[in-house]
């Protein structure tokens, strides 16, 4: 009886930390470079999380007038760590935050929640430039 509780009580925490990053989120974002930053509109992302599977889909911004469209993302879930539908791991899940390695090495997502904002970060870093889009939505 102890172990299906402790079970239980294991599944029904990642299910609400894994539902605390579902929704539509909206707001603006910044992108930064070591040579310039400026400002970018717009910036939206849909993310569907249950106990198996993470979806992120219909992400894009606008910076400097043009639109720019994120990667959607079908990913299992399975011990806090995410893979492709093919089994390749590409990165985890916690109660703080979720991370995704780019088919690129040097492509990284970071996705955090903290109060009512979700904070993406999309980073690039190779050993000739370093690029960051951070988003702050609601």
């Amino acid at each position: 009886m102890k172990t299906y509780l402790i079970l239980l009580l294991s599944l029904l925490t990642f299910n609400l930390y894994a539902s605390d990053f579902s929704g539509h989120w909206a707001g603006d974002g910044k992108y930064i470079s070591h040579s310039k930053s400026y400002l970018c509109s717009q910036y939206r992302i849909s993310i569907m999380a249950t106990q198996e599977n993470l979806s992120i889909f219909n992400g894009s911004y606008t910076c400097k007038g043009k639109l720019i469209e994120l990667s959607d993302y079908e990913l299992i879930i399975h011990n806090n760590t995410l893979y492709q539908q093919n089994g390749k791991q590409v990165g985890t899940i916690s109660d703080e935050r979720i991370t995704i390695l780019g088919s690129d090495p040097s492509y990284e997502i970071f996705i955090s929640r903290f109060e009512k904002n979700l904070f993406v970060i999309e980073s690039t870093i190779t050993s000739s430039r370093e690029e960051f889009m951070i988003g702050i939505l609601r």
